[in-house]
Order: C-alpha cells, then sequence, then structure tokens
C-alpha cells in the first residue's frame, strides 16, 4: 500500500504552486513512481506555516557559524553558565544551540526549551531575532545578513 504524500504549496501571484523547489522535485518524483492510469485523492487545506526552509538553512548555517566562532574568539572553549552534572559544556554548534534555546526559553518565560522542530515560523524568527540582537550586544558581532541565504 502506498504512503500518503504531502506537499506544500503557496499562494502567489492568484496561482498556487510549490512551497520550494525541493517540494517540486519530491512531488515529480513521487508521481513518477505512480503508474498510468492511477487515480489520486487531492485534500487541500490551508496550513499553519511551520518555520520555514531558509530560516533552518540561516540559523544551522551562518548563524550557528557566527555564535560559535564569536564565543571561541572571546576565549569561551566552554559555554558561559551552563553545566550539566556539574561539568562544563564545551562550545560547539550543537551545544551553542541548545544553550542560545535555554536562553531564549528564559527571556519568553517559555515553560519549556522549544524545540525547532515544533516551532512555527513567528516562533523561529523571534528564536533568530534574539540571537542576532545577543551577538550585537553581548559579544559586539554583527550576524550575517539573513536575505544571503539560501532559496527555500
Amino acid at each position: 500500500m502506498a504512503r500518503k504524500a504531502t506537499i506544500y504549496m503557496e499562494k502567489v501571484g492568484g496561482k498556487l504552486g510549490f512551497y520550494s523547489k525541493w517540494q517540486e522535485r519530491v512531488h515529480t518524483a513521487w508521481v513518477d513512481g505512480l503508474p498510468d492510469g492511477q487515480v489520486v485523492e487531492m485534500d487541500l487545506r490551508r496550513r499553519r506555516q511551520a518555520k520555514t526552509l531558509p530560516q533552518l538553512a540561516y540559523w544551522h548555517g551562518p548563524l550557528m557559524q557566527c555564535a560559535v566562532e564569536s564565543l571561541l574568539e572571546a576565549g569561551y572553549d566552554t559555554l558561559p553558565n551552563f553545566e550539566i552534572d556539574g561539568e562544563e559544556v564545551e562550545t560547539t554548534r550543537e551545544t551553542v544551540d541548545l544553550w542560545l534555546k535555554v536562553r531564549f526559553k528564559k527571556r519568553k518565560n517559555l515553560k519549556a526549551v522549544p524545540l525547532k522542530r515544533n516551532m512555527s515560523v513567528e516562533i523561529m524568527g523571534e528564536l533568530i531575532d534574539f540571537t542576532v540582537m545577543w551577538l550585537a550586544k553581548d559579544m559586539g558581532v554583527v550576524a550575517p545578513d539573513p536575505d544571503r541565504r539560501t532559496e527555500r
């Protein structure tokens, strides 16, 4: 039995188009896998947009690189005010990602550390803005321009 395909589209210029080049490629591959004459059912509904691929690309690419490099250049081989089981935590992409989300949780008075997989576009944008402002204010570093990120 074939699995359901979830393809995201967005309205641009009065028409629905694929949300990203990746979505278009996945759709094409899915359709190519169908036998001729196959009937399919389409269910269209509005979707509350989750974080975008460009947001994730910016976060995991230039923004995390900038944050890690800035901390290391400032002499933070371990993360300030951050311990696990009483042990200092080494400054890496993975730990800085978690450290910034913990700081964001505290600043926003959230009940739990936010998980990117559950974030909306708005919350992911706030996390990015929080990080960019932290870099500028606390580290004296201007983060890379988010408008120079990859196509979604």
